[in-house]
């Protein structure tokens, strides 16, 4: 649906008829939909939460904005922390809601922030990023429930940046 692609800064807003204006699906809380999903699966499903292994993959994060000096650069850390919030918010409700069920959330710290439009150059080095992330899984032990890389549910998973992991 074409209201869902709408990213706020690059495309309008979309009109759907007696609903009215509407913008891209992962602008919010449901830019993760790990929780949606667990309560779609645990309320719903029939799935239960101790035989469940949630993985929630993230797109990566940049966490390192600099200090707002100026009225723009204050608007770009607001919104920066607005959609970086949600993320976090999700996970910690899958964490506190269905602590039963093992949670994994795999997403990389990238060393900048990249624009949602990013072409060329950008996104070789965001395929790197990638990549290494990709190489740093073992699905095998997720799977099995025996992953501790990325594992939430530990003291030191307590911070934000905990719940991203640096690509070298």
């Amino acid at each position: 649906m074409t209201a869902s692609a709408a990213t706020p800064t690059y495309f309008a807003p979309w009109q759907i008829g007696g609903i009215g204006l509407l913008v891209d699906g992962g602008v919010g809380v449901a830019g993760n939909p790990a929780y949606q999903a667990c309560v779609e699966a645990f309320e719903y499903s029939g799935y239960e939460p101790p035989t469940t292994k949630v993985v929630s993959l993230g797109t990566g994060r940049f966490l390192d904005r600099r200090r707002p000096t100026w009225l723009w650069s204050w608007v770009e850390w607001v919104l920066g922390e607005m959609f970086r919030s949600p993320g976090e918010q999700q996970t910690e409700l899958v964490q506190r809601h269905y602590d039963a069920a093992t949670l994994y959330r795999i997403d990389v710290r990238l060393p900048r922030d990249f624009p949602l439009d990013t072409v060329g150059p950008g996104l070789d080095e965001l395929e790197g990023i990638g990549r290494g992330l990709a190489a740093l899984i073992d699905w095998p032990a997720i799977l099995e429930g025996r992953d501790e890389e990325f594992r939430i549910g530990h003291p030191r998973e307590a911070q934000p940046q905990a719940y991203c992991r640096v690509v070298a």
